[in-house]
This record gives structure tokens, C-alpha cells and sequence, in this order.
């Protein structure tokens, strides 16, 4: 799937005490989607609103009724003209049980972007979603995985590297998440805003709204990937 994936992310046992959890990054199946689409969209979507004036953001959530059947379908379409797409999935093993996901991931390891006027290929972060905290409460029955949507970032960094790319990096933030995505991706991982002048990211699609893309440089990404190497 990845050539250096990531193989572990925290979390913690019975009494708090922080443990490591064994993660596997598999590609997106027909079976994992339809479980996400099943068991897990329902509960962001019966718990968590776009965002809106006066909503706290722990309620907050950008993929509420996302439909993740209609997503694969797009990144497999996309498989066939343009950039190839990668659907990628992040998953635990429950105790005499299939793999469950815990992340879902779509993105471009190589997509034409001018940025700053400099027009080449980046990879391009599509949808990015994590498995909220019902998931595990009422399904899994442990504490949650931490990290998981910082770690879907790297993959999709690493899959950009395997394609042959220097990891140059582009994402969309939905507006739908409000400020707490913009400052998870600005404040928590460091990546650039681009700023609201900013001309449009392609010729054809994504011209409007350039202050929802945020980027890593070659040297960014690489930083922000080398924190997970202990873990791959």
C-alpha cells in the first residue's frame, strides 16, 4: 500500500495509561467502505453539525453526511483520466473480528497546482475523515486511537513520495469545519495558508476560496513525516 507506512498510534488501557495500538494502512475496499458508511457515518452525523456561529467545536465536524460510497466511486473514476487518485484506509484489529476502520482517506500523490505561481505537480490531500469517538465507545469499546487524522496526512504525504514526487504537499480545508479545522491544519500541523489573494490552484477546478488550501513545502513535509518514523 505505502512503502513506509505507519504501524502504531497511542492510546490508553483500562486504568489511563497510555499503550500503543497496531494500526494497518490497507487500501480502500468496497467491505470497508460500506462498514464506514454503515455503522460509522450514521454516528458523525447523528452527533456532530457543520460548523456554525455559537457551536462549540468539540460538536463540530466537516464530514457530517459525507457519503463515503459516493467518494470511493469519485477516487476510482479519477483513477481513469487525469492524476490517479489513492483510496486508502486505516484500520485495527478487534479481538475475533474483521479489521475495522478507524480512517478514510482519498488524495492525488501527483495533481497539476500552481502555488505562488509556480505551476507542477503536488499531492493533493481529497477527503480526509477519522473515526469519531462513538466509534470506539459504542463499537469498539475502548478509548480512542489519538492522532489518527494527523497520521492520515502522512500517508497521504508518503504516498506521494512513493509516486516519485518530493512530497510537496496541497489539502483543502471544508469550510464546513470552521476555525477548528483551519487551526488543526495551520496551528497543529503547521502547514501554510494560502492567502485569500491567491490565484486559483488549477485551471479548470478549485479557483475559488484559496484561503481554504494549506500547504508543506518539500522540506515541511519531510519534517512533518520524519515525527512518525518511529512508528513505521
Amino acid at each position: 500500500m505505502l512503502n513506509r507506512p505507519i504501524r502504531s498510534l497511542p492510546s490508553r488501557d483500562a486504568s489511563g495509561n497510555v499503550v500503543q495500538v497496531a494500526i494497518s494502512i490497507v487500501p480502500m475496499t468496497r467491505r470497508l467502505v460500506s462498514q464506514w458508511a454503515s455503522v460509522v457515518q450514521p454516528l458523525v452525523d447523528a452527533n456532530y453539525q457543520h460548523h456554525a456561529p455559537g457551536l462549540p467545536p468539540r460538536a463540530v465536524r466537516a464530514d457530517v453526511g459525507w457519503n463515503w460510497r459516493s467518494i470511493y466511486a469519485l477516487a476510482s473514476a479519477q483513477s481513469w483520466f487525469l492524476s490517479p487518485a489513492r483510496a486508502i484506509c486505516m484500520t485495527v484489529q478487534p479481538s475475533s473480528a474483521p479489521p475495522f476502520p478507524i480512517g478514510m482517506l482519498t488524495m492525488v500523490p501527483q495533481l497539476p497546482t500552481t502555488v505562488h505561481g509556480v505551476q507542477r505537480d503536488r499531492g493533493f490531500g481529497w477527503y480526509l475523515s477519522d473515526a469519531p469517538y462513538e466509534a470506539y465507545q459504542r463499537i469498539l469499546r475502548t478509548a480512542p486511537v489519538r492522532g489518527v487524522a494527523a497520521a492520515l496526512i502522512d500517508c497521504s504525504i508518503q504516498a506521494t513520495l512513493d509516486s516519485g514526487s518530493d512530497g510537496t504537499h496541497l489539502l483543502h480545508a471544508d469550510p464546513n469545519g470552521g476555525d477548528k479545522l483551519v487551526r488543526f491544519y495551520r496551528d497543529d500541523c503547521k502547514m501554510t495558508q494560502l492567502p485569500a489573494t491567491h490565484g486559483p490552484i488549477t485551471p479548470v477546478f478549485r479557483r475559488a476560496n484559496p484561503a481554504e488550501y494549506f500547504l508543506f513545502n518539500d522540506v515541511e513535509a519531510g519534517a512533518y513525516s520524519a515525527t512518525y518514523d518511529a512508528r513505521r
